[in-house]
């Protein structure tokens, strides 16, 4: 029972044919809160005074009557009115009756209020671009449109996610799909990790919970509380790698920028609302409202393109030929990505299992490098990132030259080198 419910129930406190159940809810309920006890103490007193006073009579005669509920009700509900003009009408409708006593609201509270929900939608607007991953993030981008919904039904999830015009990703509970609408078309379990960071979104309490890490970890990053009327505001303050990439290459590092999170939780159920972050003072990703428990239908929510099975790439680890796995695996990072971009230059990419996620735009990859040189590599690690950013110089057919990098990991189930990004 929370304070609301117990103050729609404590008039029938007063009455003698109140049932035990009530009873017990509203005894417990103010054993753990004084301000609902305080509260009960004030409305006695006051019913006190207003009730009828009975006169002492052993024998009623026939036309005598006990009180009737109805004036028994009146008399209640004229308390209840000099109460709350005595107290404040704000002690009757807020959970709070004296600032301060309540336990302050926190970002623990949060996840536990968001992680059984059975089912979101939100509309987010990230600074990306529609067709590239969901861990791309750039401050110099519009606004893009994500549409998000997710739904649990029994131990399964289902969701998707859109942008505008560009990726989508849906899990139907056993797999997830993912396709971009130029004809790439990709597979995997309902664990992949299509999603990237983006995931946080899928899961509120997962983003709770880490910024409510980031401030255990360090003094340094610091969280704030307001109030409105209606909502509690937490916002999270701290530092995070800047994505420079230039800097990365130049320095072998990347310098530190502040990181905003301001969460926005509405005061009757404790939802999380709406989330804006802000990076280095421009605003990143925003999320005005975010409804939770609707109504939606599974069909629409996992339903896929209108395309063949076939079309569809499986991006599970799929058996190799020795032969072609023993040189991606004996390789460092930097001759891997020498050997993956030799490939490219010289049309022998479609056979390399380094560009398996690379299926779909190997022919546009092929069509960009071709006759060109790589040379002048430089190793860089970046952030929390499983693999690494390979610099390079690249020489096109025609002597121009642009500096350029190739991401490549081999964090997977084989380990062998794989292309991950830059191309």
């Amino acid at each position: 029972m929370n304070c609301n419910e117990f103050k729609a129930k404590v008039v029938d406190l007063f009455d003698t044919n109140v049932d035990e159940a009530t009873l017990k809810e509203c005894r417990a309920h103010m054993d753990s809160c004084p301000s609902c006890r305080e509260y009960y103490e004030e409305l006695r007193r006051a019913f006190t005074e207003l009730e009828p006073r009975k006169t002492f009579n052993a024998h009623p005669t026939a036309g005598q009557r006990k009180p009737s509920q109805r004036l028994w009700h009146a008399v209640a509900a004229v308390a209840i009115c000099l109460v709350g003009f005595f107290l404040g009408w704000s002690h009757l409708f807020t959970s709070e009756a004296h600032a301060g006593q309540a336990p302050a609201f926190t970002l623990a509270d949060g996840m536990k209020c968001v992680q059984n929900v059975g089912s979101f939608r939100m509309v987010a607007y990230a600074r990306t671009a529609p067709k590239e991953n969901f861990a791309y993030f750039d401050p110099k981008a519009d606004f893009v449109k994500v549409n998000i919904s997710l739904m649990r039904q029994n131990d399964s999830t289902f969701f998707r996610v859109e942008k505008d015009g560009g990726r989508t990703v849906v899990c139907d509970g056993a797999n997830q799909y993912m396709w971009t609408g130029d004809g790439a078309y990709d597979k995997e379990g309902k664990d992949a990790n299509f999603l990237e960071s983006f995931a946080s979104l899928l899961y509120p309490e997962r983003l709770l919970k880490m910024q409510d890490q980031v401030v255990c970890l360090s003094e340094k990053n610091k969280e704030t509380r307001s109030e409105t009327d209606s909502t509690i505001i937490i916002t999270v303050e701290g530092k995070q790698l800047s994505g420079d990439l230039n800097e990365l290459f130049a320095r072998g590092k990347e310098s530190l920028i502040p990181v905003v999170i301001r969460n926005v939780f509405s005061k009757n159920d404790g939802l999380l609302r709406s989330v804006n972050v802000t990076v280095n003072n421009v605003v990143m990703l925003r999320v005005d409202n975010i409804q939770y428990n609707v109504m939606m239908s599974k069909k629409s929510l996992v339903a896929l393109p209108d395309a063949p099975s076939s079309k569809w790439e499986e991006m599970r680890p799929q058996p190799m030929k020795k032969r072609l796995l023993g040189r991606l695996q004996r390789m460092g990072a930097e001759e891997a990505a020498q050997a993956m971009l030799d490939d490219l230059c010289n049309g022998r990419a479609a056979a390399s299992p380094a560009f398996r996620q690379y299926k779909p735009y190997l022919a546009a990859l092929t069509h960009k490098f071709a006759g060109c040189k790589a040379s002048s590599f430089t190793v860089r690690k970046k952030g929390d990132y499983a693999g690494v950013f390979v610099f390079y110089l690249l020489t096109r057919p025609n002597g121009q030259t642009e500096k350029s990098y190739i991401c490549v990991r081999n964090d997977n189930d084989q380990h062998i080198w794989i292309a991950d990004g830059g191309l």
